[in-house]
């Protein structure tokens, strides 16, 4: 009877803290703009440090890439349903 009592109360404590958790978006995942453009650069230093691939990048500016795959924050950050009529 504890150990049922004990459970029951354990999962309602975990339950209620999952109900209450603020939920993130994945740009506040990543760090916001610091953290999209740190991705982007990793990507890119990846992409022209891999052998396998990087042939397929010699003719691309990569600075160009870059600055075409900075994405607006605005963008990001809202949930990505609102944006669902400008497809």
């Amino acid at each position: 009877m504890k150990l049922q009592r004990l459970v029951a109360c354990t999962l309602a404590l975990l339950l209620s803290a999952c109900a209450h958790a603020p939920e993130r978006t994945l740009y506040q995942e990543l760090g916001g703009q610091e953290g999209v453009e740190q991705v982007v650069e990793l990507l890119l230093t990846r992409i022209s440090d891999d052998p396998r691939i990087a042939q397929q990048f010699a003719s691309v500016d990569i600075l160009n890439l870059n600055d075409k795959l900075e994405l607006d924050p605005d963008f990001l950050a809202s949930d990505y349903h609102e944006h669902d009529d400008d497809v």
